[in-house]
Parts: C-alpha cells; sequence; structure tokens
C-alpha cells in the first residue's frame, strides 16, 4: 500500500482497511492451542485470553480488546488500524513510517491505547466534532486540558491527573505518526501535536530516577506479616487436613447408583441413633442449600427441620445424597434428633490445639465452620503465601504470579547447617513476549510457603500449573484484614491490620529500604533481615544480569541515599553544636568545618540565596559514599590501611583484599574512622546494663571471665559517657581506646 497522505474525505472512504481480513494472532507471532482460531481484525472484539505464553499477572479485560464503545463505524475501523500497528511492527506497511514504534506492543499497552481513544472520540463528538479531519492544535490543548483533571461520577473536579494527561499526549501522538495506515479518518497532514514533544514533558509529568513508592509502615507490616507467617507456620497442616476431606467428599459421586433408587429407612434411623448416642450435633446445611430449598418451597423457614444437613446422614447409610421426599418418612426421627443433640457447623468440630499468636496460650485452631468459610481460609492461606513471597523475595508481582507447580529447585546444603532454596519463575517486565525465565534465591519460608501453594492446588498441582491463578493481591489484603480483624482472628491473638495501602510494589520497596537502612533488628515478625540479605546477595553472584541482581540494585539506590541523609543529618546536628564521638570524630569535625565554610561563600554572594537540602547532600555525596552502617558506630571507610578491622584480620591470617570493613572484626571503640552519636547510645546503654548483670551473676572461681567482662564494660561505659557528653553540646575528646 502506498503511504502518500490521503488529503480528502472522500478518498479515505473508497480505501479498504489495510489490515482487512488478516488474522492477528499469526501475523504477530502468538502461538495458539491446536484448533484456536484467535481474533481476526474484523471482528468488533478481539480476544486474546486463550494466547499461548500470556503473563499471569494480566487478568482477562487487559487482554480483551472491545471496540463496541466506539458508535462511529468510521473511528472503530481507526482504533482497530491504531492497535493493529502496534501489534504488528514488521508489517510492510508499518515498518517504513519514521516515528512507528520497532518493537511490538504487549496486548495489554493496545488495550490501554483503544481505551484511550475511546475516550478521545466520545470527547470529540461532544465538541461536535465529526472528523478527526478536523482536529487542530486548539482540540489538542483541549483535550489534554480535559484528561489532566480528576473527576468523580457526577463531574466535579477532583485535582490534577497528570499521568492520564501522559497518556492523552501520547495517543495522539500516535495518531500522528500512524496516520498513513490509517483508511477510514487521519489527522490534518499538517497537524503536530504539542510540537512533537514527550507526553511527560507535555503533561508536567516529573519523571525522576529515585523511586517514589512508597513504604508500608512498621504498624502496618508487622501484623500483616505476622498473620500470614501465623498462618503458613501453625494453622496451615490443620487447614490442609480438613480441605482434603472437603475435596474427597466433593468428589463422591452425586447420582444414587443403579439398586439403590428405594432407600434403607431403618439403616437412617440407625445412623441418627449412633449420632445421638455419640452426643454429636446435626450438620448445619449451607446457606446455599437452605436459600434453595426455601426458594423451591421444599422446607420454609421457620420449619425446625430448615437448617439441618440430611446428605450426612444418607452417606453415612450408604447413599450418595438425601431424596428431600424421603423426609416424610425420617421427620420424627431428624426432630428427636435434633432436640437431643442440637445442631452444629459441619467442619472442624473436633479442632486441635495450637499456640495462639505469641505462644502465651493453647487453644482450638479454630470453631466448627461450614464448607463456605473453609474454603475461604483456603483463600486465605493462598494470599498469605503471597505475602511471605513477596515481603522477603522481593519479587514483584508479575514475577511471582507465574510461580508454578514444580518451580522449587532442589535444596543445596552450602555448609553445615546452612541450606539455600531457590525457586525457578519468569521475568516479564522489559522482556520479550512470553517472559524470560530466572531463578531466585529466597529464605526458607518463602521457599515453603510455594510447596504450601502447591498442596492446595490438590489433584491439579501437575507440573507447570500456576500456584496463584487468578489471585488479586487486593481482593486477597481486603479479605485478611477481615479475617484478622474478625472475632476469628481476635480469638487467636493476631494484632489488628490497621487501614493503609499494601501491594506488591510497596512491600518490594519496604524490604529494599529494609536492607538499605539496616541494622534494623527483626524483619518484622522473625524474619531476619540478615538473611534476606545474604540470600539476595546470593542471587545476585549467581545470577548477576537476572531479576535478583536487579532488586539489588535497588538496594544499593537505597543505600545511597539513607547514606545522603545521614550526613545531612551529621551536618545539621554539628550546626546545632551536638558533635560526633568516638576515635573518628575529629576528622568527622573538619569536614563539617570544611563544608560549614563553602556553604558560608555560597550563602554570603547574595542575601537570596537559599540553601536546600538537596544542595547541602550535592556537597556531601563523595563522603556518604565511604559510608558504612555498623550496630553501634557508623564506619568511614576511606583508608582501609588505617581500618582496625583490616589489621585485626592480617594479624589473624584472614585472606587479604577484602573489599569495604568487615563488621564481624568491628572494634568502633577503637577504630580511627568509627565514630558514635546519639542515635547509637541505645545500644551501648543496653551492653553496660547487661554487661553489669552478667558480671553480678559470675562466680568467684572464674576470675578471667569477671576480668574480661570488666574491661568490656569499661569501654563501653567510656563510649557511653562520651556519647552524652558530645551530645551535651559540651564536646569531646574525639579519642577512644588506642
Amino acid at each position: 500500500m502506498s503511504t502518500e497522505p490521503i488529503d480528502t474525505i472522500d478518498a479515505l472512504h473508497d480505501s479498504d482497511p489495510l489490515f482487512a481480513g488478516l488474522r492477528l494472532c499469526p501475523a504477530a507471532g502468538f502461538e495458539l492451542p491446536p484448533g484456536v482460531a484467535g481474533p481476526m481484525f474484523d471482528l468488533d472484539v478481539w480476544d486474546f485470553g486463550q494466547v499461548i505464553g500470556l503473563a499471569e499477572y494480566l487478568v482477562p479485560t487487559q487482554v480483551r480488546l472491545e471496540f463496541t464503545k466506539i458508535s462511529d463505524a468510521r473511528w472503530r475501523t481507526v482504533a482497530k488500524e491504531l492497535a493493529a500497528a502496534l501489534l504488528l511492527p514488521q508489517h510492510e506497511a508499518v515498518k517504513v513510517l519514521p516515528c512507528a514504534y520497532r518493537t511490538c506492543r504487549s496486548i495489554a499497552t493496545c488495550n490501554v491505547k483503544v481505551e484511550e481513544l475511546t475516550r478521545f472520540f466520545a470527547w470529540l463528538a461532544d465538541q461536535n466534532v465529526g472528523s478527526l479531519g478536523q482536529v487542530t492544535d486548539f482540540h489538542c490543548a483541549g483535550y489534554l486540558a480535559h484528561r489532566s483533571r480528576k473527576r468523580d461520577a457526577a463531574g466535579d473536579d477532583l485535582g490534577e491527573a497528570r499521568s492520564a494527561g501522559a497518556q492523552a499526549v501520547a495517543l495522539l501522538a500516535d495518531l500522528a505518526n500512524y496516520r498513513e495506515v490509517l483508511s477510514a479518518d487521519r489527522l490534518p497532514v499538517g497537524l503536530r501535536p504539542f510540537g512533537g514533544a514527550t507526553a511527560s514533558k507535555v503533561a508536567g509529568l516529573v519523571l525522576s530516577r529515585q523511586n517514589k513508592t512508597l513504604t508500608v509502615p512498621d504498624e502496618l507490616l508487622q501484623p500483616l506479616l505476622g498473620a500470614a507467617l501465623y498462618l503458613v507456620e501453625t494453622l496451615a497442616p490443620h487447614i490442609l487436613a480438613e480441605l482434603d476431606l472437603l475435596e474427597r467428599r466433593r468428589a463422591t459421586p452425586r447420582a444414587l447408583p443403579r439398586g439403590q433408587r428405594t432407600p434403607d429407612f431403618q439403616e437412617m434411623r440407625a445412623v441418627l441413633a449412633r449420632q445421638v448416642a455419640q452426643r454429636r450435633p446435626l450438620d448445619r446445611a449451607a446457606i446455599t442449600i437452605r436459600d434453595t430449598r426455601a426458594a423451591g418451597g421444599v422446607l420454609r423457614r421457620g420449619d425446625p427441620l430448615y437448617e439441618v444437613a440430611f446428605d450426612p446422614v444418607a452417606r453415612a447409610a450408604g447413599y450418595a445424597v438425601f431424596r428431600m421426599p424421603w423426609l416424610e418418612h425420617l421427620r420424627a426421627d431428624f426432630e428427636a434428633a435434633l432436640k437431643q443433640v442440637g445442631i452444629a457447623e459441619s467442619w472442624c468440630r473436633d479442632a486441635a490445639l495450637v499456640p495462639s499468636f505469641g505462644g502465651r496460650t493453647q487453644l482450638a485452631w479454630t470453631v466448627p465452620l461450614d464448607s463456605r468459610a473453609l474454603s475461604h481460609l483456603r483463600f486465605l492461606l493462598r494470599f498469605a503465601c503471597i505475602v511471605v513471597i513477596s515481603a522477603t523475595s522481593g519479587m514483584r508481582w508479575s514475577e511471582l504470579k507465574e510461580l508454578s507447580a514444580g518451580c522449587r529447585l532442589s535444596a543445596r546444603e552450602i555448609a553445615p547447617g546452612k541450606t539455600r532454596y531457590k525457586l525457578v519463575s519468569k521475568v516479564i517486565k522489559g522482556q520479550p513476549f512470553g517472559g524470560t525465565q530466572d531463578q531466585w534465591v529466597v529464605l526458607r519460608q518463602a521457599y515453603d510457603c510455594v510447596g504450601l501453594a502447591e498442596q492446595l492446588l490438590f489433584g491439579d498441582a501437575e507440573p507447570g500449573r500456576a500456584l496463584f491463578s487468578g489471585m488479586s493481591f487486593s481482593t486477597g489484603m481486603k479479605a485478611l484484614r477481615a479475617w484478622v480483624n474478625s472475632p476469628a482472628g481476635a480469638r487467636l491473638g493476631l494484632t489488628p491490620l490497621p487501614l493503609g495501602s499494601v501491594s506488591p510494589r510497596t512491600l518490594r520497596q519496604t524490604l529494599a529500604v529494609a536492607l538499605a537502612y539496616r541494622p534494623n533488628g527483626l524483619w518484622a515478625v522473625k524474619v531476619h533481615l540478615k538473611h534476606v540479605s545474604v540470600v539476595t546477595s546470593e542471587g545476585y553472584a549467581s545470577r548477576p544480569g537476572g531479576a535478583q541482581g536487579r532488586f539489588l540494585a535497588e538496594v544499593g539506590t537505597q543505600e545511597q541515599q539513607r547514606n545522603l541523609e545521614i550526613v545531612a543529618a551529621q551536618y545539621e546536628q554539628f550546626t546545632r553544636g551536638v558533635m560526633p564521638s568516638g576515635p573518628g570524630a575529629d576528622e568527622l569535625v573538619q569536614f563539617l568545618q570544611c563544608v560549614d565554610g563553602k556553604l558560608g561563600k555560597v550563602a554570603g554572594l547574595t542575601a537570596n540565596v537559599v540553601l536546600s537540602d538537596r544542595q547541602v547532600q550535592s556537597m556531601m555525596a563523595r563522603r556518604a559514599k565511604t559510608l558504612h552502617l555498623g550496630a553501634a558506630n557508623y564506619c568511614w571507610y576511606q583508608d582501609p590501611d588505617k581500618a582496625l578491622c583490616h589489621k585485626l584480620a592480617r594479624r589473624q591470617g584472614q585472606v587479604a583484599g577484602v573489599q569495604g570493613p568487615m563488621f564481624n572484626l568491628c572494634d568502633s571503640a577503637r577504630c580511627p574512622q568509627a565514630t558514635q552519636g546519639i542515635e547509637h547510645r541505645e545500644v551501648w546503654a543496653r551492653t553496660v546494663e547487661q554487661n553489669t548483670v552478667f558480671i553480678g551473676q559470675i562466680g568467684r572461681g572464674h576470675k578471667e571471665e569477671r576480668a574480661r567482662l570488666q574491661a568490656d564494660l569499661a569501654r563501653a561505659q567510656r563510649v557511653l559517657d562520651e556519647i552524652d557528653r558530645t551530645a551535651a553540646g559540651r564536646g569531646g575528646t574525639g579519642e577512644g581506646e588506642r
């Protein structure tokens, strides 16, 4: 087809769509199951749901392109042609376009474009514009203004929506860039929306290299991960046992075998008699069954037997189901049994004892449940697995959703008592269609959660089956919060979950920040940050270019940001007269004085200069790169030859050439590159308190141990006194024990 521009509407009407009759999946290289044709260009709905290799995180609506909402037939064809051109960058007519994309846009991206086109065409109709050929710069600016504001259902303005504005600008650019392949309607030849400027620039969307994703606050993260771990580690075995019984019961044939059409009422009466003798309540029917009975007029509400489940009695007597006509023969027997033993939920009646959350008491793991509540526990257990894996591994949602049955590699013992666990998944972001296989080194908790998710599939756990298919994080979070905050969660001693947003992105960001800002005690309830850091680093070393390596790069970015914040805080304390303490304090104070002098000169140039935190941090960036966090100090690792840990390592014959500080040999009370501040006071105060207690408990015969502890106590007390002295603004010697 010629790419010469068509200048008249009449010529447009006479031209056929470029992609007419085209089957899209073969053209785009998408694989389909045998016998499936897939969507055709001429259809008004393109459903790619059966394409092999679709990312698991995509929901059906994201891979279903609907053009039916576009009422104008010409514009509907325009939408189809643009979507097809985005999917087929190697098509003969598309690849010659100078500004066309050179790689296939994803189906989900094309879906977003179609939705934006639908909005744009509706807006044009409201402006009485009947053709794209009538669109001008004025209309482009008007649509940008329209999309750049949030509005509620009533049309009231709720504020800025710059990302939506950028999306609108990108669509207008696409209509211009692909105008030669649009046969039904086109933008004018000379129109170049917004002069060809980028969508983010036009919409005022500020792009930053710094990750703006929020972290999950501790008051929400702690109870969330605590509840998830309690579910998968304490309650899971009992839930699985009940679910196994439920699955086997559901697999029971629902039709009566031949020869059993005439029931043995005496056998059923015997079953009821045994149940009464054992003092076991009758089973309560599921609410759906009760509603069906009431709707059909079989048993009305208020009937004594309205809530009774009859099938369990029939099964105990050897029948698959209970036929309601039998009730007229057995009503008196059921009513008598009901009066004597009552009624209760069918499942989990004899629940085993488990420790409550925190281990303070022993109690039944649940009260009796009906089948729906038991199935809901299965959903909660699957979601708890998702929370633990996401929070401890840093996996993206798209990577987590690609986990499948059989994805666990064999655990490998790398040293006595040290085992490494690996998962195989796919990286979707930034990868070709179908993703790229990758490995993750994870904690045992995450590894076990994948195994638990496989068990929850029961008979459907064939290799390759997605473990979390159909799971929505937002839906799961709502359900888990409701359960934890319900009487069931309170009975188990779970800490209520406060309101707050949680997503796989925020959990990944929280883990990255926690690793960067360590030492930080325990990660949530009982997952050690040190362990997470080790397995993440090993995953990077194993596959430097893999997804775990990219996550470690995010952690590195957070570490640099953390260091800048700490150096800026040190300068801010210095300006208030609060000096650092420790052997390296004098050198750090000299640096801060130098910075203060430079800033004073800058401020003296003009009275209008305002020094921002960013300016201060920029001047301190080089110093920040030398900072490493110790448990009780800041290590300003500038010169390896001055580092006490390296000197001690050489004395002990350890391997030379280690890069960075060696915190296992750190003695910050003596190292000339270590400082302490008021933020470290608690650690040293606790050391003084513990050593004092230990010395008081040592018997007279342990003189060497007493002497060692007394020396440690004296050193810790000296550091603590110096921290207090410098924090009070009285200055310090800057000299530790040499």
